[in-house]
């Protein structure tokens, strides 16, 4: 009395527990989520740690963006080296940079003050021609500003304008 079973139910015990796990566990969305909030606080190790996790089901078109946003993370930190090394990664995998992947590189070289490398990025970003935003020149900018180079503001300056 008052037990039931498992069928009576309308489900065996596995799948009943299968249902219980999905319910607890952290959703694709979620996932993102918090891979990008960690990006976004500059939390290199945790935003590394959440891409790892998201490896067993990121599908292969998603694979640019969840590195870029271990790029982003890098640039957050201002951790040229890990952004570079990353870079590498991306590549390794045999996927394509974007404009979004040049310009987090640019981004974490000029945070990091580094505005040789900031430019070294930007030029590598027109080399491949994908598109020169007003972003990309404003990080240029904000490097050879932090750098003291007074000369080069201006030249970007000039570029802005066109």
């Amino acid at each position: 009395r008052g037990r039931r079973s498992w069928t009576a139910l309308g489900a065996t015990p596995v799948a009943a527990l299968a249902s219980v796990k999905r319910r607890s566990r952290v959703s694709q969305r979620q996932r993102w989520d918090q891979l990008n909030h960690a990006a976004e606080l500059g939390d290199v190790a945790r935003t590394k740690e959440i891409f790892w996790e998201m490896q067993s089901w990121l599908p292969e078109s998603e694979q640019r963006l969840a590195y870029n946003t271990v790029l982003k993370a890098c640039a957050n930190a201002a951790d040229l080296v890990a952004a570079e090394e990353w870079y590498e990664v991306l590549l390794a995998k045999g996927l394509v940079p974007n404009k979004e992947t040049y310009g987090k590189l640019s981004e974490a070289a000029a945070k990091a003050g580094h505005a040789e490398k900031a430019q070294k990025w930007f030029w590598e970003r027109e080399k491949r021609q994908l598109e020169i935003t007003p972003i990309a020149i404003n990080i240029l900018i904000d490097a050879a500003a932090k750098s003291g180079e007074g000369v080069k503001v201006e030249d970007h300056l000039q570029d802005m304008r066109r």
